[in-house]
């Protein structure tokens, strides 16, 4: 064997050593350490797909199912709004992440986050930490987000029950419990009945005012009637 192709093999086979080393995991006291590529980070993820609407209304439900793209991946635990570490470990045995506390729900290989906007506009989630195993058993870290949207509804909650004013004074304006309302100014009470978000006020056996009411957030409650729409706000004492 010539010198040159002697080299050439000393060269390949110190890269390949080189390499190897390079991408060894560490391992310290039973958890895995995280090195750079072991971590990766990206808002529209080529690893991970989700499945939710893209808008919502304030006060429906908004679902979201998050899974993972490539078979080779197993999804073992997801976590929110985890601190950051200099040096993220896992816990091989319990899966236990370095600055994570906070579980997502996890079933069927699939992450699963619900909850009820209460605000219009273009929301964000971040912060998710997925934790996977490839098929050589090395943990990985994917960080995730996405957006999504939400719209005002035609109401937000038909539960009008509570203590309320206008703003126009120090009191509030009126009481409503189930199945009445206490004017607070003329100390009167008068009955009333709801079905969704129509409402029919029962002031005597004359007067009888159908109006709609719902709230379009929890703290302000609309009441529209043919005399026209009026806003409150719940009262704070």
């Amino acid at each position: 064997m010539n010198l040159s192709r002697l080299i050439v093999i000393l060269f390949f086979v110190t890269s390949c050593i080189s390499r190897d080393r390079d991408n060894k995991v560490q391992y310290v006291n039973g958890r895995q350490l995280f090195s750079p590529e072991e971590t990766v980070d990206e808002v529209d993820n080529p690893l991970v797909g989700i499945i939710s609407p893209k808008t919502v209304s304030i006060g429906e439900e908004f679902l979201a199912r998050i899974f993972l793209k490539r078979s080779d991946l197993k999804l073992i635990d997801a976590f929110i709004d985890c601190d950051s570490v200099t040096r993220p470990s896992v816990d091989t045995t319990n899966y236990d992440v370095s600055g994570c506390r906070k579980g997502l729900v996890v079933k069927d290989d699939t992450i699963r986050i619900g909850f009820r906007p209460t605000s219009p506009g273009i929301k964000k989630i971040e912060g998710i930490t997925i934790l996977t195993r490839d098929s050589n058993r090395v943990f990985k870290i994917i960080k995730y987000s996405f957006t999504y949207t939400t719209h005002a509804s035609m109401y937000f909650d038909n539960n009008v029950v509570g203590i309320w004013t206008n703003g126009s004074g120090p009191n509030a304006s009126f009481s409503i419990t189930e199945d009445s309302i206490y004017y607070v100014e003329h100390s009167t009470s008068i009955k009333y009945e709801q079905a969704g978000d129509s409402i029919v006020f029962f002031f005597d056996e004359n007067i009888i005012v159908r109006s709609k009411a719902y709230r379009i957030d929890k703290d302000t409650l609309i009441i529209e009637s043919s005399q026209g729409r009026a806003k409150y706000w719940k009262f704070t004492d």
